[in-house]
């Protein structure tokens, strides 16, 4: 027994020593082999997919008009803002005015946010709001303002047909009068100003 663990360890010895002297040959032609050699030995066979092979791929998911809609709701309260901010700052005789409307979307806005990440179950709004710059004439920029609010409005109708959860329907409802009423006012605000 004892010749036989001598025997082995010296082939172990050798069998060391060989891997070494092909590890450093190997380093100077490449200076990688070392690496190379180390994961020869600790590769594994490829694992199976948790998928049968005969499975076909999930489907895509369907598109949901109602999560497009409200996502859309949201850049566009987004994008009234700003353009009552900029409303705001052209004329100051309606600074209030526009100082109220602007907390009102700002608490729609919110409230929309909620309304998506219930309708989708995601956290993130993808998107960006629109860029519109006024001409800093009040009457096109009430008028361009409106229509804007305007289209805001019928996507809110839109929206409030689309979706059959009571919670949801009440708080468009909600925004539907809201809007309403602010389109009311920029109206006025068309009359008494141009």
């Amino acid at each position: 027994m004892e010749e036989k663990d001598i025997l082995n360890s010296q082939y172990e010895v050798e069998y060391d020593n060989l891997i070494e002297d092909y590890v450093v040959k190997e380093k100077r032609n490449t200076g990688n082999s070392l690496f190379k050699l180390k994961t020869k030995k600790m590769q594994q066979p490829p694992r199976p997919n948790n998928l049968p092979p005969n499975m076909p791929p999930p489907p895509y998911p369907e598109f949901n008009y109602a999560v497009f809609l409200s996502r859309r709701i949201y850049w566009q309260m987004v994008t009234t803002i700003n353009l009552y901010e900029q409303l705001r700052n052209n004329n100051q005789s309606t600074r209030t005015t526009f100082n109220n409307m602007i907390s009102q979307l700002e608490l729609l806005r919110i409230t929309m946010y909620n309304i998506y990440r219930r309708l989708s179950g995601s956290n993130f709004i993808f998107g960006s709001a629109e860029n519109i710059n006024l001409t800093g004439d009040f009457c096109i920029d009430l008028s361009t303002t409106y229509d804007y609010v305007q289209d805001l409005n019928t996507n809110l109708f839109y929206l409030q047909r689309l979706v059959d959860i009571p919670n949801i329907n009440r708080q468009l409802i909600i925004m539907l009068t809201t809007i309403t009423g602010q389109l009311n006012t920029i109206d006025s605000l068309i009359t008494n100003n141009c």
